[in-house]
């Protein structure tokens, strides 16, 4: 999933794209905490 989710196109309007597969891996368990940074935001999506 790395090579495709590391495509600079799909980032065109949303940052850069993962640089290490680490990097990959770090964002999506923060998304699935279902919160924001600071604790104050549910996300149910």
């Amino acid at each position: 999933m790395f090579a495709v989710l590391g495509d600079p196109a799909i980032y065109e309007f949303e940052g850069e794209p993962p640089v290490s597969e680490e990097a990959l891996a770090r964002r999506y368990t923060f998304l699935e905490r279902r919160r924001s940074s600071d604790g104050l935001e549910s996300w149910l999506n």
